[in-house]
């Protein structure tokens, strides 16, 4: 991940994720490398199959989702974002990149 963790979000975004909020998220990746939960404070988000929310302090076995349209949204938000990080922050799988 690059150390840089920019937050640059479209204005969908901006209203709703602050850059400490971004800068404290933890992004999980399954086995075959997509993104598959996002984790901020105490709440877990994850995306697959469908969006579950999970308070980790009350539920920490991740057994009961929560319904929070706000922080699911949050979450989803912050995901979104690290993924476009990723895509415009990394050189393609193979090229080398030319020191001067």
């Amino acid at each position: 991940m690059p150390l840089r963790r920019e937050r640059n979000p479209p204005g969908e975004w901006a209203d709703i994720i602050t850059r400490d909020e971004y800068h404290e998220a933890f992004f999980y990746h399954g086995s075959l490398g997509a993104l598959a939960a996002v984790r901020w404070d105490k709440w877990k988000l994850r995306l697959h199959p469908d969006p579950e929310l999970y308070d980790l302090e009350a539920d920490p076995g991740e057994t009961t989702p929560i319904r929070n349209g706000e922080l699911i949204r949050k979450l989803r938000g912050m995901g979104i974002m690290f993924q476009e990080e990723m895509r415009t922050g990394t050189r393609p799988a193979g090229e080398v990149s030319k020191s001067h």
